[in-house]
């Protein structure tokens, strides 16, 4: 019986650690790097290497596109919206990373049918990946000797020497938002009839009359 009981507790646990994991999937981050380079003028290249963070984004911010209310009798439709976003990256584009922060547009041309009685409501929200640092490293690499000289060995072989690392830098890797994708979210909840409306709206008038009625006999 301690066995079994041992045993459940277990598998509790490894379905708790798994769920966890699906869970907080999208908050791990993942780290990008890559190296290359890039050939200049008389010999002269750079290699470029860079390596940063990212992780997945959602926006707190769900903007309300619209919500409007279905009193007929039959279905009616309305059409999605546009949404577009100006990404601040104070004019860098950090193209060297192949990272580039754009601006971003999403549009949904789906056609939401709003059911009788009830009140239509189109959401939105952007999703994306944050860049949580980086990091560019460039070095410019320049021939020891210009091309038109060749050098050669004791034997009469062309020698070539290694090239000089003459200039190095880094660059941070600011964090930011890239890769913007839109959410379109469509949902309907009841609204009252018109009758009811109306009626609410005549008995909330005879009750202030009534009141003012009650409270003129009273200054009498």
């Amino acid at each position: 019986m301690k066995i079994k009981l041992l045993s459940n507790l277990s598998l509790l646990a490894a379905n708790v650690l798994v769920a966890s994991s699906i869970v907080f999937q999208g908050q791990i981050s993942t780290a990008n790097s890559r190296s290359y380079s890039i050939p200049l003028s008389f010999g002269v290249y750079q290699v470029i290497s860079y390596q940063y963070t990212k992780k997945s984004f959602t926006s707190d911010v769900v903007y309300e596109i619209w919500e409007k209310p279905n009193y007929g009798k039959k279905p009616i439709e309305e059409s999605g919206g546009t949404r577009n976003i100006e990404v601040n990256n104070g004019g860098l584009s950090w193209n060297l990373a192949e990272i580039s922060y754009q601006p971003s547009y999403s549009s949904t041309d789906t056609l939401h049918t709003i059911n009788p009685g009830k009140k239509g409501i189109l959401k939105f929200y952007w999703t994306g990946e944050e860049i949580t640092g980086g990091t560019v490293n460039i070095k410019t690499y320049t021939p020891s000797v210009p091309f038109n000289v060749p050098e050669f060995d004791a034997l009469g072989n062309i020698s070539t020497p290694p090239p000089l690392l003459t200039y190095e830098t880094d660059i941070t890797i600011r964090s930011g938002i890239i890769n913007y994708k839109g959410e379109w979210k469509y949902s309907e909840v009841d609204v009252p009839e018109p009758l009811t409306i109306s009626g609410t709206g005549v008995a909330l008038v005879f009750g202030f009359l009534l009141k003012r009625r009650a409270y003129l006999k009273s200054r009498t």
